[in-house]
């Protein structure tokens, strides 16, 4: 992973990330999607890739982040929807999604109902969900986290 530090470009281990509890590459005129590998480095606590110029979707292996405390992701293009993976977060409490080109339903469940701040929203024209108190189309059906089912015997 290359990225500007102190305007200079320098490479970054992916060996070594996977011991980080923090990662800030905000600023840093970051293109393209976010890497799914991202979702592999379980010790972070804090992701934060706002102001750059990414953009697609945003991989569901960032629920996988299991001990992430906040993510932003604010100032950007991304696109398409939160991925429900989210809600798997136990420990999020900081979710920025703001000024990008979200749209549908705020994924539920789990942490993702205590984070109705409608800034960490804003500007995404097509977000709905009881976060923001915007009503959803009726065709848009809910997601809820993924249970799973038992089988009786």
């Amino acid at each position: 992973m290359i990225v500007n530090w102190k305007k200079s470009k320098q490479g970054l281990s992916f060996t070594n990330l996977k011991n980080y509890y923090l990662l800030d590459l905000s600023m840093n005129q970051l293109s393209s999607e976010i890497p799914a590998s991202l979702g592999s480095l379980k010790a972070l606590k804090l992701l934060n890739i706002s102001h750059n110029n990414l953009s697609g979707r945003v991989p569901t292996s960032l629920g996988d982040l299991e001990n992430l405390e906040s993510l932003d992701l604010s100032h950007n293009n991304l696109s398409g929807s939160i991925p429900q993976s989210l809600a798997k977060l136990q420990q999020l409490t900081i979710l920025d999604v703001s000024n990008n080109k979200f749209q549908g339903k705020i994924p539920v469940g789990s942490q993702m109902d205590t984070m109705d701040d409608p800034n960490f929203y804003a500007n995404n024209s097509g977000l709905c969900g009881m976060q923001i108190q915007v009503p959803c189309p009726e065709n848009l059906s809910p997601t809820y986290p993924s249970k799973v089912e038992s089988k009786e015997t």
